[in-house]
């Protein structure tokens, strides 16, 4: 159970998704070149999932956080407002250093108001991360089968359904969120993710 906790971590969630929107919906990419995509993809995983992990390894070594884990959510303020910072800054670069199809800004500018939204709840309740993340991958995928007519999005949306069922049971078996907290963090993710999308693309 810890270890879909880790596989599926919020944090590779954003590489994650732009590798299956490259996959099954290219056109999202255009007018970018597809040789340029790796080079996208890994300036995205440097900023969204290297230096925030780094950033996390550095406040456990200075013991500004007690635990990797965050298991008390006062724990977790002072690294989501670092991450919401690293996720803002990518935003900010895709919008205004890249030529990128506005639906990839978009879908990182939702990402990084997320994130600050988890961040204020945060202050008050131990709302699942993990939940919030992947349910906004079924999010954001529903959107894009609404966005993009014709995309062979099926079989990435199923199993994202598939990896949300897991990683909420995965959650409450390792007792790390109650069952009010597992779900709260799945619909706020879905909805705010799609929404968004649906909304202002």
């Amino acid at each position: 159970m810890q270890a879909l906790s880790v596989v599926f971590h919020p944090l590779l969630l954003p590489t994650i998704m732009f590798f299956v929107i490259f996959r099954y919906v290219p056109q999202a990419f255009r007018p970018l070149a597809d040789e340029n995509v790796p080079y996208i993809l890994l300036a995205l995983s440097t900023t969204t999932l290297i230096i925030p992990v780094l950033s996390l390894l550095a406040l456990r070594l200075t013991s500004t956080i007690r635990s990797l884990q965050m298991h008390d959510k006062n724990d977790r303020l002072v690294p989501f407002v670092f991450i919401a910072t690293f996720y803002g800054v990518t935003t900010y670069m895709f919008y205004s250093k890249l030529t990128l199809n506005p639906v990839l800004v978009l879908l990182m500018l939702t990402t990084t108001l997320l994130i600050v939204l988890l961040t204020g709840i945060t202050f008050f309740w131990k709302i699942s991360i993990h939940s919030a993340g992947i349910g906004g991958v079924v999010g954001f995928i529903l959107a894009l089968v609404h966005i993009f007519p014709g995309s062979e999005l099926l079989i990435p949306f199923v199993a994202a359904i598939v990896v949300l069922g897991w990683v909420m049971t995965a959650r409450l078996v390792l007792q790390a969120h109650s069952f009010s907290q597992v779900v709260a963090g799945a619909v706020l993710g879905g909805g705010f993710c799609y929404l968004m999308m649906m909304v202002f693309s």
